[in-house]
């Protein structure tokens, strides 16, 4: 079975440009975490794989592309956090900030994500060729 621990060691290796505050500080937050991106996981490749939160393990043995794969919906779970934070609290003070700024840091944010999106979708793909036996 594959540990909560290979998963969240790869997540740490990727997630550069998260701010600190976005990412988990204890073992139930990362546990939260690791929930959120084995949900997009499954929902991405269409299947159904669980995690137990008492042993810190998942119900299978991963392969590497799919450790890589839940640690990339992790860090989209945090961006999207960060980014609909900054919305939420910067919109209404827009004039304040300054529009042009205000803008940059959207479309700055919004870029990661959009990269994220393209980087999970790539992964998809590739898992998904493999199930298939193409390349």
């Amino acid at each position: 079975m594959t540990t909560f621990d290979e998963v969240y060691e790869y997540f740490n290796d990727i997630s550069q440009g998260i701010d600190s505050y976005y990412l988990p500080s204890y073992i139930d937050e990362q546990k939260r975490l690791i929930s959120n991106g084995r949900r997009l996981f499954n929902n991405k490749l269409f299947t159904n794989v669980q995690q137990d939160n008492l042993t810190e393990t998942f119900d299978k043995v991963l392969s590497e592309n799919e450790i890589m794969l839940i640690a990339h919906c992790m860090r989209l779970y945090c961006l999207n956090q960060m980014y609909d934070d900054f919305i939420g609290t910067y919109s209404m003070f827009q004039k304040e900030v300054g529009f042009k700024d205000y803008k940059a840091q959207c479309d700055g944010r919004l870029s990661n994500i959009q990269i994220e999106t393209k980087n999970i979708e790539d992964l998809v793909f590739s898992l998904l060729s493999n199930i298939d036996g193409e390349v």
